[in-house]
């Protein structure tokens, strides 16, 4: 007589960890938040704080902290209302791809920067913080990713949908607003980048 086999369904877990799905999701995002508002900060108290490329890092940072914020928020409240769960959802991402992008940029330009001028030894150790700070977040962009797209299936099914209101389309406004602006804020700090690697090959010839 064959024996009834039981199968016991164990919540989804990531490669990364031995946490479920959801709760890694939760995780990262605040990991998220912290470091990136910790790496903004740095920026402008431990590096040239007038510098217009630090002061577009500083708020291109913000940014992607509020937006790794506002989807730890949604995900523990577990409600989608109206669209403001495809906005959220869509500006993570892409703040999670700004945000590594920022990160590799801080990577090769502050030890660069620190080259082009003369520091202590306790400046050059803030500047190797701020480095190795921008190396963690740029790793951790890339968990972020892998463990966000495991988590969309969830977050379509399991989610509670809720009707739209007028609070959620005010919501959406500055949450596209914040988008936008992190957006071109990048896009200044590429392009002064680009102007100040110019203007250093023409003073070497």
């Amino acid at each position: 007589m064959a024996a009834n086999s039981i199968v016991v369904q164990k919540p989804p877990s990531t490669y990364m960890c031995s946490f479920s799905l959801y709760t890694s999701t939760v995780v990262m995002a605040m990991f998220q938040t912290i470091l990136s508002a910790l790496l903004a900060v740095l920026y402008k108290v431990k590096i040239e704080g007038d510098s217009v490329i630090v002061r577009i890092l500083f708020w291109i940072h913000v940014c992607c902290s509020v937006s790794a914020l506002l989807f730890s928020l949604f995900c523990l409240a577990k409600r989608k209302i109206g669209s403001t769960y495809e906005v959220v959802l869509h500006g993570y991402l892409l703040s999670v791809l700004i945000n590594g992008l920022t990160s590799l940029f801080g990577v090769l330009y502050i030890p660069l920067f620190f080259l082009q001028t003369t520091h202590s030894l306790m400046e050059g150790l803030d500047y190797f913080i701020c480095f190795s700070l921008s190396g963690i977040l740029l790793f951790l962009q890339w968990a972020v990713k892998q463990v966000t797209e495991q988590m969309l299936p969830v977050m379509e099914h399991d989610f509670k949908l809720e009707p739209r209101s007028n609070r959620s389309t005010i919501m959406n406004a500055i949450y596209t607003v914040v988008l936008v602006a992190s957006t071109l804020a990048y896009s200044a700090v590429a392009w002064i980048g680009l102007s100040m690697d110019a203007n250093a090959n023409e003073d070497l010839f």
